[in-house]
């Protein structure tokens, strides 16, 4: 196309020379620069025939050299766009790989914010599970498997009474017995630290301690801890 183009500009210098200068070194100079695509010659007639425009697009060349001028426009276009064309034929690699850094970059923040939202998941769920309500659920399960090892113990008033007891009682009991209070002992301590009405955690002391001061049967205080884990449902394991 550029080719087909090239050579219709090249006709069309000919013509306008030949019809300016019929014969003689002036027509070999001018055939000379058409054949290179100089519109030298059609400018020079154009800045002469500019000076009356209305006669010499009728009778004149005016018209003629317009429409060589756009050829000439046409021809440069057409140039250019194939540069244009071979430069990016030759960087085409350059632009497919271009093209990737968006994908690229896409597809790195897609995994930071997948990695960063299951750290949060981890982290709420370590959070969860390490809870003092979890805490305190565990804790009341532990007491009840103790309670239902000790079977029916009378718990000692005191820490004299305890060892007077000790010929009295088996020594697997009264250590279960122990890590039933200690536990006890924790789980009021855990209370304190939850964030709930004062008059919640005063009703949860008074109910752990009549669990720890009754000398009742092993039915009795599980019966305690059940009311305890029923009326406070936030201690519940999930």
């Amino acid at each position: 196309s550029i080719a087909k183009a090239h050579s219709s500009l090249e006709r069309m210098l000919a013509d306008f020379a030949q019809s300016k200068y019929p014969s003689g070194p002036a027509l070999d100079a001018a055939l000379s620069s058409a054949a290179q695509g100089d519109v030298d010659l059609v400018m020079r007639v154009y800045e002469k025939q500019i000076q009356q425009p209305m006669m010499n697009m009728v009778q004149g060349d005016l018209l003629r050299c317009v429409l060589i001028q756009v050829q000439k426009l046409k021809v440069g276009m057409e140039e250019q766009m194939l540069s244009v064309r071979e430069l990016m034929k030759s960087n085409e690699t350059n632009f497919q790989l271009l093209a990737l850094i968006p994908v690229g970059l896409g597809l790195y923040l897609v995994m930071q914010a997948a990695r960063w939202a299951y750290r949060l998941y981890r982290r709420r769920a370590t959070l969860d599970f390490v809870s003092s309500e979890h805490r305190i659920g565990i804790f009341l399960r532990e007491v009840e498997r103790n309670v239902r090892l000790s079977q029916t113990i009378e718990r000692p008033p005191a820490y004299d009474a305890l060892r007077d007891s000790l010929d009295k009682t088996p020594n697997s009991a009264l250590i279960d017995e122990g890590r039933t209070l200690y536990l006890l002992w924790e789980i009021c301590e855990m209370v304190d630290s939850l964030t709930i009405p004062r008059h919640l955690k005063d009703m949860i002391y008074d109910d752990v301690d009549e669990v720890r001061r009754v000398n009742a049967t092993m039915e009795h205080r599980l019966t305690l801890l059940r009311a305890i884990r029923s009326t406070y449902g936030f201690l519940k394991l999930r």
